[in-house]
């Protein structure tokens, strides 16, 4: 099997990472710059799954490069959880080969049954200026290694983004067990903004440029079995129409003062995604009997922001992150998971500055 190969950053981290690459002939890298990202966006995918231990499909076409995404990705990076190992490199090796030759594989970085993988265009990889990974384990599950959160840093054309994908406790009842998980992931991104040499503050997340937070966030609908699979069967989900999903514990977050009620999420348009019997389109028939939710869910915020929808509801956008796509990749039904994937025009300074 080929090995995917890291991309070298001996050259960038010379690079004042708080303003952009620099370089002696700053002029014709400058034009450089327009013509690659001629409106100063960078196009951000991001990417959630809940593998449940399966061995991944080898064509993942549906998930990352899916039809209904007209927008070309300059920014890849996908978050795993109970993810399937069968060597060092497998996973990334697939992402690879569904992207194809014109994206280098930046940086992988994993805890236990956690994975979080960045791809990036290649010409735009050697203006990253800026790299870093942490881990946070939640000590109930320290032994298995099987909840907690990986975060990746990066700074690219003056900008920084930080990335974090999680694994949150289960169950409807464990609602007050997330909240305290989701507090402490707060306050260990919090922690991290010591790497940007910026003034300390009291919502210290906001120092960040951009913040995606990603994942299997396990918060369930407060309904019970049988009245979320008729609302299910009768509820038409297509393509950026917003459904109304009543009952979300996420959504109960996000519109209290909490730590995530910074945060956006884009409309939800498509079915819940979990759970289902593996290999099937089937929802839970086990003697479980889940009751199906929205657990795997993409969360993002801007340092200046702004809530609300366009008049059409086709797009969710603030001042400068723009959502173009929310969805689930419905086709793949290996896990009891769905896939889901986000699409973000992002804003970026764009600036170069010389010696």
């Amino acid at each position: 099997m080929k090995s995917v190969k890291n991309f070298k950053f001996n050259n960038t981290l010379r690079s004042n990472f708080l303003h952009g690459r620099l370089g002696t002939d700053w002029s014709s890298e400058l034009i450089k710059l327009n013509n690659l990202i001629p409106d100063k966006r960078l196009n951000v995918f991001i990417g959630t799954w809940n593998m449940n231990a399966r061995k991944p499909v080898v064509d993942l076409s549906d998930f990352i490069l899916p039809k209904n995404i007209q927008n070309r990705a300059d920014i890849l990076i996908i978050g795993t959880q109970e993810t399937y190992f069968c060597s060092t490199n497998k996973w990334e090796y697939i992402v690879q080969n569904t992207l194809g030759p014109d994206f280098n594989f930046v940086m992988k970085e994993s805890l236990g049954t956690l994975q979080l993988v960045l791809f990036m265009r290649c010409e735009l990889s050697k203006f990253i200026s800026f790299i870093k990974s942490e881990t946070l384990l939640n000590n109930r599950y320290k032994i298995l290694k099987t909840k907690g959160a990986i975060a990746i840093a990066i700074i690219i054309f003056g900008t920084s983004f930080l990335f974090i994908t999680t694994h949150l406790t289960p169950h409807t009842k464990n609602i007050d067990k997330r909240f305290m998980e989701i507090e402490k992931l707060v306050k260990w991104i919090n922690c991290m903004n010591r790497l940007l040499n910026r003034k300390k503050n009291d919502d210290d997340i906001s120092d960040f440029d951009n913040v995606f937070l990603f994942g299997d966030l396990n918060f369930r609908i407060d309904e019970s079995r049988n009245d979320v699979i008729k609302w299910i069967e009768k509820t038409h989900f297509g393509r950026k129409i917003p459904v109304a999903v009543k009952e979300d514990q996420l959504n109960c977050l996000l519109n209290s003062k909490t730590h995530l009620h910074s945060f956006n999420e884009a409309p939800i348009t498509f079915p819940p995604t979990y759970k289902y019997d593996p290999k099937s389109q089937v929802i839970d028939s086990s003697n479980k009997l889940r009751i199906p939710s929205y657990t795997d869910r993409i969360l993002y915020k801007s340092r200046n922001q702004s809530k609300g929808t366009d008049n059409d509801n086709e797009i969710y956008s603030h001042q400068c992150i723009k959502c173009l796509a929310y969805d689930s990749a419905r086709s793949i039904c290996l896990s009891d998971h769905k896939p889901v994937y986000g699409m973000f025009a992002v804003e970026v300074r764009g600036i170069i500055y010389t010696k």
